[in-house]
């Protein structure tokens, strides 16, 4: 009885992570700037659809308290957590910020994502549509 159990319950969750299509990214630390960033990247993606062939590559940009020491690999699996979390838009909204230059409007989205024992990071990130440019009005 107990193995009837567990085998439904191992084909319910195969059946949801097959429903579920979540990419997995891995971040390695690039460097750090002279004024202190530290930089980090994923792995290149490479996106196909139809003929038209786009390379992404996530980056990001973090800085600390100058007194501070970053533990990189800690990061690294807080931004490949924070990742995975996103795409399952678990996320709190904190703020969206607008820029407009030339006519062209900007969005910057802020967002708090809860790691595992309550850490709480708040990311910045482009506005996931694309904008286009807008006329000023006089």
């Amino acid at each position: 009885m107990e193995i009837a159990a567990l085998i439904a319950i191992l084909t319910f969750a195969g059946a949801i992570a097959t429903a579920v299509s979540i990419k997995i990214y891995h971040y390695s630390f690039e460097g750090q700037d002279p004024d202190g960033a530290y930089h980090f990247t994923s792995e290149p993606e490479i996106i196909k659809v139809g003929d038209e062939i786009t390379v992404r590559q996530m980056s990001v940009k973090m800085t600390i308290d100058p007194n501070e020491v970053m533990d990189v690999e800690q990061q690294i699996k807080d931004l490949e957590e924070i990742a995975l979390l996103r795409q399952q838009n678990i996320r709190e909204l904190e703020r969206v910020i607008e820029t407009s230059v030339n006519g062209h409007l900007d969005r910057t989205f802020s967002s708090n994502t809860h790691l595992w024992m309550d850490v709480v990071k708040n990311m910045g990130e482009n506005d996931p549509d694309e904008i286009k440019p807008r006329s000023r009005s006089k």
